[in-house]
């Protein structure tokens, strides 16, 4: 029986999160295999693994009306500097300090689905 009445369930003894670990399981594989939930790549993810960022100039940006802790989810349309010319849209949370503006360079990174890109941040 757990304090003040209140029964421990299996996995809320302490220790055993350690234990888990110990036999090689991993915290997020368990919570991800439980709920069958994959991750998606992020974009920094992509660049430490070697995609290679490509440079777009920012057309728009629309403010959605939500947010993600502090950081607003904008959409963004934006033109490639080389490649396809045509406009690129994406949905994408980004840092309330470092909105892009229109005209601004921003990095982009190609994401794993075909056509597809993730936002990397405003380009120096």
């Amino acid at each position: 029986m757990g304090l003040f009445g209140r029964g421990t369930k299996r996995g809320d003894e302490p220790g055993h999160a350690a234990m888990a670990l110990a036999d090689g399981e991993s915290a997020v594989g368990r919570h991800a295999a439980a709920s069958g939930a994959s991750h998606p790549a992020t974009a920094q993810h992509m660049l430490a693994t070697g995609s290679p960022a490509v440079k777009a100039t920012v057309e728009s940006v629309a403010f959605t009306g939500s947010v993600v802790g502090d950081d607003p989810v904008v959409d963004l349309v934006v033109r490639l500097a080389s490649g396809p010319r045509k406009p690129v849209r994406l949905r994408t949370v980004v840092p309330r300090i470092t909105v892009p503006r229109p005209g601004e360079a921003v990095l982009l990174v190609a994401a794993p689905e075909p056509g597809a890109y993730l936002y990397a941040g405003l380009s120096l």
